[in-house]
């Protein structure tokens, strides 16, 4: 057979000329018998492919190195005029191999525990790397273990239809803190769920708390609740939760403090707004569950929702007294209060006043629970600057702010004079502050982070070093509504998040233009001061 196309040299390039073999090699086409037209020399295609071969780099490029080695291949199958089809895999047999970087990974809790894993023969079998593990066909027991905390020992499976599907087994263990102390607390845990045959998607445990149930089995009989022993304020929520699903032989998906599934209840199955939240004492709190620890006995409830923007932690908060700030200038007001007894955030509160950042708005009263304006967060953040904010012979001479809405000798005038001085807020406009209007969580994080970088020598360069960095920008991926935060508060909130100044509303919503509580600003200002401030 002539091949008329290309001279004797061969074709443009390799990859021209493989292409050919590959072609002819289909339809048992020998390649070295295709001769080129003219050529007294008698040479063939694969004499032309082979011409392009240089000593080094094999066809000259990556594409040309692919293309030809396939010619070369198709030819060496061809020589004896056989029909090679190169692109047809179901001539060719196929033979499964294992991943060859792992098909077992454990992720623990604490990170540094250590994974004790033996085969049938009681052999121990060393990771690949860290806590990723090759395994063949088999059984395999291990054990986790950390100082300070209660082992775990159970076993896996890796079957042959794993091996051959290359499926990777994510083996999640969280350990149990050991009480190293005789002060001790009961947790006493709750898990509950409802019919997903029956819930039309639209169950929440604030609305529908007759149509849950437990999960929870002691002794192999279903249990309203189990009771766990935990060291006083060190045993953490997280801590519980394992005891109480290990001890009722539950499945679960949960890492680092998120809970994606228990059971057969996962998160999202029943809506874009379900998954699993909980209580502490009946109400929500503004912590992870490895940062909750427990003071007291205390009850545990963690439930499964199908709407978390209807469920407990989502109300809002609508009273107004006349002044949210309480009286700057009544020192008076300082001290526990009647209303925040039992609270969760009641030690922060009392921590604010004492410090004098927050006051109460009455008598004996704090309103924990109202919303808070921008006005009298900036005033928070200038009693932190100036302990001595208020005081009729301490006043600071700022530049008058240009606001037309900021009310001459108002008790938040000072201070927003001061954090617009320092380029701490920006109005709502270029001429208005909207001091009444409710602050929001980006607008918290954005007063924040500006006052962070505001702070003078020897502070500042600390300071910065907590400003916002590509290590806390990660910290925003858990969360489902981080595309709703505002391009300037972008930096402020990965900052405030991976600070752990602002936590989500649950494990997977950080609502960033929602409002904030009286108590959800005092926890975030004693964090501020113990987390950035203090570390200055």
């Amino acid at each position: 057979m002539d091949w008329a196309t290309f001279e004797p040299t061969g074709g443009e390039n390799a990859a021209t000329d493989g292409l050919a073999a590959v072609g002819l090699s289909a339809l048992g086409i020998d390649p070295a018998a295709v001769k080129y037209q003219n050529d007294t020399n008698g040479k063939s295609l694969l004499d032309g492919l082979i011409s392009h071969a240089v000593s080094v780099n094999g066809f000259g490029n990556s594409f040309d190195n692919e293309q030809g080695f396939r010619g070369l291949i198709a030819a060496s199958q061809a020589a004896s005029n056989n029909v090679y089809e190169i692109y047809d895999f179901s001539k060719q047999e196929l033979k499964p191999v294992a991943a060859s970087k792992g098909n077992v990974a454990f992720q623990v809790i604490p990170e540094n525990a250590a994974i004790t894993l033996k085969d049938s023969s009681g052999q121990e079998v060393e990771p690949v790397e860290g806590t990723l593990f090759n395994l063949p066909e088999g059984t395999y027991d291990y054990t986790v273990s950390c100082n300070g905390y209660k082992d775990k020992n159970d076993s896996i499976t890796v079957t042959g239809e794993d091996i051959a599907s290359h499926n990777k087994q994510i083996i999640n263990v969280t350990l149990i803190r050991e009480s190293s102390s005789s002060d001790t607390v009961n947790v006493t845990v709750q898990v509950l769920a409802h019919d997903g045959k029956t819930c039309d998607n639209a169950v929440t445990y604030k609305n529908d708390p007759d149509k849950y149930f437990s999960l929870l089995k002691k002794d192999g009989e279903e249990a309203d609740s189990i009771t766990v022993k935990l060291e006083k304020d060190k045993g953490t929520a997280w801590d519980a939760l394992m005891e109480a699903l290990d001890e009722s032989d539950l499945t679960y998906d949960a890492s680092k403090g998120y809970v994606s599934a228990i059971g057969d209840y996962e998160e999202l199955s029943h809506g874009s707004n379900s998954g699993w939240m909980y209580l502490v004492n009946g109400k929500t709190v503004m912590t992870g569950a490895q940062d909750t620890t427990f003071s007291k006995n205390s009850t545990l409830t963690w439930y499964f929702t199908d709407d978390w923007s209807k469920d407990y932690g989502s109300e809002d908060w609508n009273d107004d007294p006349d002044d949210p700030s309480g009286d700057p200038d009544d020192p008076d007001q300082k001290g526990y209060y009647d209303d925040t007894v039992g609270h969760w955030a009641e030690d922060a509160i009392n921590k604010v006043t004492d410090r004098g950042w927050m006051n109460g708005v009455a008598e004996r009263k704090f309103a924990p629970d109202t919303t808070l304006s921008r006005a009298m967060f900036v005033t928070m953040l200038y009693r932190i600057e100036m302990p001595w904010a208020g005081a009729p012979d301490k006043k600071e001479p700022w530049p008058e702010n240009s606001f037309t809405d900021v009310e001459k000798g108002s008790w938040y005038e000072e201070a927003v004079a001061w954090a617009v001085a320092n380029d701490i807020v920006k109005g709502t406009s270029e001429t208005t502050f909207s001091p009444n209007a409710n602050v929001t969580r980006e607008q918290m994080a954005a007063f924040l982070s500006r006052y962070t970088e505001s702070k003078d020598s020897p502070s500042q360069s600390a300071a910065q070093t907590a400003l916002p960095n590509e290590e806390s920008q990660g910290g925003l991926d858990r969360y489902l509504d981080k595309d709703q935060i505002s391009d300037w508060a972008l930096e402020s909130m990965s900052w405030a998040v991976g600070q752990g100044l602002i936590n989500g509303v649950t494990e997977n919503q950080l609502q960033p233009k929602g409002t904030a509580t009286r108590a959800q600003a005092a926890t975030i200002l004693i964090r501020f001061d113990e987390r950035i401030l203090q570390s200055n």
